[in-house]
């Protein structure tokens, strides 16, 4: 999953609807486009597994983020 979408997501859940837009004038060259994983080896070497969906992570940290704020 980019990371726009989890952004997005964020931004769903804190009920905001603004749009995202990259900055061209803030990407150096040295930033590297897209980096991705898969957390297949890790599970098959050691039998791990998330206990918390993606949506409950966002949640729990816009959560934390509010108590935080006020």
């Amino acid at each position: 999953m980019a990371s726009a979408e989890v952004a997005g997501r964020v931004l769903h859940m804190a009920g905001e609807e603004r749009r995202l837009v990259s900055d061209p004038a803030l990407v150096r060259p040295v930033d590297v486009p897209v980096v991705e994983g898969d957390a297949g080896l890790l599970r098959q070497a050691t039998g791990w597994e998330p206990r918390l969906d993606l949506d409950t992570t966002l949640a729990d940290v816009l959560a934390e983020c509010a108590q935080r704020v006020g």
